[in-house]
């Protein structure tokens, strides 16, 4: 079973996330070297950082998949939640500057 095989059996979320986090996290997988616990919280933060993606919608979703799996075998997230909010501004203040 995959990191993300045993993070979403020990999740609660519904068929819908899952069916879209697994394609998120396909796409982590296409754009890592390795598989997510791999990597530590900044290491992680820092890959995402490079991907080429505009949307910081999109990567807030991939890193809700990687806290989703650390949160599984007890990895601290802390950075994570702190990226993820960063990323949730940055979309509202983009959004606000096209309104």
């Amino acid at each position: 079973m995959s990191e993300f095989d045993n993070a979403i059996a020990n999740s609660k979320l519904s068929s819908k996330s899952i069916e879209t986090y697994g394609y998120v996290y396909k796409r982590i997988l296409k754009l890592l070297k390795y598989d997510v616990l791999s990597y530590s919280e900044k290491s992680i933060i820092k890959e995402i950082k490079q991907f080429d993606i505009k949307s910081a919608m999109s990567k807030n979703t991939m890193v809700a998949v990687v806290m989703l799996i650390r949160k599984n075998v007890d990895l601290p997230t802390d950075e994570l939640v702190a990226y993820s909010k960063s990323l949730i501004d940055l979309h509202y203040k983009n959004k606000q500057k096209s309104n």
